[in-house]
C-alpha cells in the first residue's frame, strides 16, 4: 500500500501535536485535583481545630454560668429542706430564670432525687449513659460541663457538686439542649457545613436538603453517617465534599454524641473542568490548523517544523528559555518570530501572573487575621462588660462585709481571699479586653531593669534548673510608658515559652536591654516604625527553634506547636497585641536547632524622677445628697451602702428614665449624679447630658462594665467630671467625688 510523503509527514506531526496537547493536559489534571483535595482537606482540619475550640469555649462558659447556682442562699435552703416539692418548684423557677430546659438532683447513687423539665425531648432514664463519667466526677467534688445524647436529641449537661442536709454528697444537673444557632454561627465563620448526630441520628444540621440534609436523605448520606473512617470523600446529590468525623465528648461511655464536618470543594473542581476542555478545544483547533498547513507546504516547512517540534517539547517541560533560529524571510521565518514573540509573552505573562497570585494570597491572610482579631475583640468586650458588673457586686460587698467585721477573725481571713481573688479576676478581664484591643492600657513609667529582674525571680522557681537564666541591662537606657501588668505578662509568656522550648535538653535563656535609634529611612526589618529613639528588649533561648512555616504564624490566635492541654495558642497573640497598643513592634528570629529571638522596640521615655505620693484617704465624712442610677439590683445596693458609710445621703434608681423624672421634678436636690452608661431606654450618656440642662454644673460619673472610653474626637457633656471603669476603685473614686464636689459651684441643694 501505498502512502504519501504528505500522509508521512502529517501523521507524525499530528501525532506529536496531539501528545503535547493531552498529556500536558492530563498531568496538570491529575495535579490540580490532588492539591485541590489536599488544600480542602487542610482547610477542613483547620475547621476542625476552630470548632474544637468553639465547643471548649461553649463547656466553659456553660460552667460558669450555672456554677454559682448551688451556692445561691435560696438553693442552700431549699437543699437542707429536701423536700421534692419545693425542690421542683425551685428547679422550674431555675429552668425558666437559668434558660435550662431540665434541672435534676442526683444522689450519691446517681439516682434522681428531684427534678424539673421544660424540655419534653429530654429522658432522664438515659442521663448516666449520655453522661459518662461526668456524674460521678461531680459526685467526687469536681465539676464539668459535656455534652450527651438523649432521646435521639443532644443536650449540653453541667453538673456541680452539693452537700444535702443529710451530709450526703449529691450532683446538680442542668440539660440544655442544642440548637441550630451555634452550628449555624460555626457555618458562617469557616463556610463549612456541621452536622451533630445523636447515636446514628441527625440531631443538628446546616447541610440543606439539595445536599442531601433533611427528610429524604439519599444512600450516600446514610452510608456516610454509619461509616467508622474519621476522614475522607464523599459525594452527596453530584457536589463533592471533603468531611471529617468525631466526638463531640471525650467522656467514657458517651460516645454516641458525635460531628460530622463537610467542606464542598466542588466550584473549584468544575472551574478545572472548564479549564481542561477550554484547552482541548483549544488544542484540536490548532492540531487541525497545523494538519492543513503541512498539507499545503510540506516541502518548504519540514525542517522548522521539527525546529518548532523540539521547541515545543522543550516548552512542555517547562524550559521558556528556548527560541526559534530564523533563517528565511518568508513563511517560515515569519512562523519562528512569531513563535519566539509568544514565548517572550508566555514568560511575561506567567511572571505577571504569580506575582498577582502571592499579592492575593497576601492580601488574603491579612483579611483573614484581621477579621479574626475583629471578632474576638468584640467577644471580649461584651463578655467584659458583664463579668465587671459581677465583680464589681462581688468586690463591693465583700468590702462592706470586711468594714463590718473583725479583722483578726477567720470570717474577715476568707473575705480578704474573697478580695483577692476578685482582684485577680479583674486584671484577667483587663487582659481579655487588652487581647481583643478593646481596652487602652493605663500606663506610667516603667524601669525595665526592675521589672526584668522580678520576673525572672518568679521564672527561677517555675522552671529547670538546667535553664541558666542571663541578663544584660542598660540601665540608664530602661525606661518607658508603659502598663506594668502588661508589660509583667509579656516578659512572663516569653519567658514560659523559652522555658517550654529547652526543658527537654536544658540551655540559656538571655534577656537584655539596649537604647536604640531609628532612623528617618526607618529600619530595614521594621520600614513601619516611626523615627526616633526606642528602647530595644531581646529575649532569647537556645532551645530547639523553629521552621519557616512555624514562623510566619507564630503570632496567629489558637496556633500553637505544643501538645493537646499544653498551651491554647493566645500566649504570643496577646504579646503582639500588648506590644502594638503600646506603639511598639515585635520581630522574631529563629534558627532551627539553635533557638528563638524576640526584639520588641518600644518608645523611651526620660527617667522618671520621684515618684508622686499616692492621694491620701479622705478621713471627713461626706455630705451632700447623691444619685446613684444603674440597672443592676446588685450593684444599685452596694452603692447605697458604700457611699452611704462615707457620708452621703444616696438615692438609689434602676430606671434612668425614672431617674430623669426626679431631676425634673427637683433638680436642685442633688450635689452629683453616678450612672452607669449602658443602660435600656436612656444612657448614662444622654442622661448626663439632660442633668447638664436641668442642673447645670452638676458633677457626673459615667460608669462601665467594658472599657469603651470615649473615641478620639468624641465629647462628653460638660458636666462628666470622669469616666469610671467597673469595678470601681472605691477609696480613688472617694477622693475624686470629694474633690469635685468641693469644687463644684454652691448651689441651693434641697435638704431631705
Amino acid at each position: 500500500m501505498r502512502i504519501s510523503f504528505q500522509t508521512r509527514v502529517l501523521l507524525p506531526v499530528l501525532c506529536i501535536m496531539g501528545l503535547l496537547a493531552l498529556v500536558p493536559l492530563g498531568m496538570l489534571s491529575h495535579t490540580m485535583s490532588t492539591q485541590l483535595e489536599l488544600t480542602a482537606a487542610q482547610t477542613l482540619a483547620a475547621n476542625d481545630a476552630v470548632f474544637q475550640n468553639l465547643q471548649s469555649i461553649r463547656s466553659r462558659n456553660l460552667l460558669l454560668r450555672f456554677q454559682s447556682v448551688p451556692k445561691e442562699p435560696r438553693f442552700k435552703a431549699v437543699l437542707q429542706l429536701s423536700d421534692p416539692g419545693t425542690l421542683r418548684f425551685l428547679f422550674t423557677e431555675l429552668c425558666e430564670e437559668m434558660g435550662s430546659g431540665t434541672v435534676l438532683l442526683l444522689d450519691a447513687e446517681s439516682r434522681v432525687s428531684a427534678s424539673a423539665s421544660l424540655d419534653p425531648r429530654f429522658v432522664a432514664a438515659e442521663l448516666p449513659a449520655a453522661a459518662g463519667g461526668l456524674v460521678e466526677r461531680a459526685l467526687a467534688g469536681e465539676p464539668g460541663a459535656s455534652i450527651g445524647a438523649i432521646n435521639g436529641h443532644l443536650f449540653d449537661l453541667v453538673a456541680i457538686p452539693v452537700v444535702r442536709s443529710s451530709g450526703a454528697a449529691g450532683v446538680v444537673v442542668f440539660a440544655i439542649a442544642v440548637g441550630e444557632s451555634a452550628a449555624r454561627e460555626f457555618t458562617q465563620l469557616t463556610r463549612s457545613h456541621v452536622v451533630l448526630l445523636s447515636g446514628e441520628s441527625v440531631a443538628v444540621a446546616t447541610i440543606g436538603p439539595a445536599h442531601g440534609g433533611g427528610p429524604g436523605e439519599p444512600a450516600e448520606l446514610h452510608t456516610l453517617l454509619s461509616s467508622k473512617a474519621s476522614s475522607g470523600r464523599v459525594l452527596l446529590k453530584g457536589e463533592h465534599f471533603m468531611y471529617m468525623a468525631g466526638r463531640l465528648t471525650r467522656e467514657e461511655g458517651a460516645a454516641r454524641a458525635r460531628y460530622i464536618l463537610l467542606s464542598s470543594y466542588e466550584a473549584p473542581l468544575q472551574a478545572l473542568r472548564s479549564v481542561e476542555r477550554s484547552f482541548l478545544w483549544a488544542q484540536l483547533i490548532g492540531i487541525l490548523g497545523g494538519g492543513i498547513f503541512v498539507c499545503v507546504a510540506v516541502r518548504r516547512v519540514t525542517r522548522p517544523l521539527r525546529d518548532l517540534r523540539d521547541t515545543a517539547e522543550a516548552v512542555g517541560r517547562g524550559d521558556f528559555s528556548r527560541s526559534l533560529e530564523v533563517t528565511s524571510n518568508d513563511e517560515c521565518g515569519d512562523l519562528a518570530e512569531g513563535f519566539n514573540r509568544m514565548m517572550r509573552n508566555l514568560e511575561a505573562s506567567r511572571s505577571e501572573l504569580q506575582q498577582a497570585v502571592e499579592t492575593l494570597r497576601s492580601t488574603q491572610v491579612q483579611l483573614v487575621q484581621s477579621e479574626k482579631m475583629r471578632a474576638i475583640g468584640t467577644l471580649a468586650g461584651g463578655i467584659a462588660h458583664d463579668f465587671n458588673n459581677i465583680l464589681g457586686a462581688i468586690l463591693g460587698f465583700c468590702e462592706l462585709a470586711l468594714e463590718d467585721v473583725d479583722p483578726a477573725t477567720r470570717t474577715a481571713r476568707n473575705l480578704r481571699q474573697v478580695h483577692k481573688a476578685g482582684q485577680r479576676a479583674r486584671e484577667l478581664v483587663r487582659q481579655i479586653l487588652t487581647f481583643g484591643r478593646q481596652s487602652e492600657p493605663q500606663r506610667s513609667s516603667v524601669k525595665l531593669s526592675a521589672m526584668i529582674d522580678e520576673v525572672l525571680k518568679l521564672l527561677r522557681a517555675s522552671i529547670p534548673a538546667s535553664v541558666e537564666l542571663v541578663t544584660r541591662l542598660e540601665t540608664d537606657a530602661d525606661t518607658v510608658v508603659a502598663d506594668p501588668t502588661q508589660l509583667h505578662q509579656v516578659l512572663m509568656n516569653l519567658g514560659t515559652n523559652a522555658s517550654h522550648a529547652m526543658r527537654a535538653t536544658g540551655g540559656r535563656f538571655t534577656v537584655s536591654v539596649a537604647g536604640c535609634v531609628v532612623p528617618a529611612g526607618g529600619l530595614a526589618e521594621l520600614p513601619s516604625l516611626p523615627p526616633g529613639t526606642y528602647v530595644r528588649l531581646t529575649a532569647e533561648d537556645t532551645g530547639h527553634g523553629m521552621d519557616r512555616s512555624t514562623l510566619e504564624r507564630v503570632f496567629e490566635p489558637f496556633f500553637t506547636t505544643k501538645p493537646v492541654g499544653e498551651g491554647t495558642g493566645l500566649g504570643l497573640s496577646v504579646v503582639h497585641g500588648i506590644i502594638k497598643n503600646h506603639g511598639g513592634e515585635i520581630t522574631v528570629r529563629s534558627v532551627v536547632g539553635q533557638g528563638t529571638a524576640f526584639d520588641i522596640y518600644l518608645p523611651r521615655a526620660e527617667a522618671a524622677g520621684s515618684a508622686a505620693p499616692a492621694p491620701e484617704a479622705l478621713n471627713a465624712p461626706g455630705s451632700g445628697t447623691l444619685m446613684v442610677v444603674d440597672d443592676e439590683e446588685a450593684l444599685v445596693g452596694m452603692m447605697e451602702q458604700k457611699l452611704g458609710r462615707l457620708g452621703y445621703r444616696v438615692v438609689p434608681f434602676q430606671s434612668s428614665l425614672e431617674a430623669l423624672r426626679e431631676l425634673r421634678a427637683d433638680p436642685t436636690r442633688y450635689a452629683a449624679l453616678i450612672t452607669d452608661h449602658h443602660m435600656p431606654h436612656l444612657t448614662g450618656r444622654d442622661l448626663a447630658a439632660e442633668a447638664e440642662r436641668l442642673a447645670p454644673g452638676i458633677p457626673v460619673f459615667l460608669c462601665s462594665g467594658a472599657a469603651e472610653a470615649p473615641r478620639s474626637g468624641e465629647t462628653l457633656p460638660a458636666n462628666v467630671r470622669e469616666w469610671v471603669l467597673k469595678p470601681i476603685d472605691f477609696p480613688r473614686f472617694a477622693n475624686t467625688l470629694r474633690q469635685a464636689l468641693e469644687s463644684a459651684p454652691a448651689q441651693p441643694h434641697h435638704q431631705p
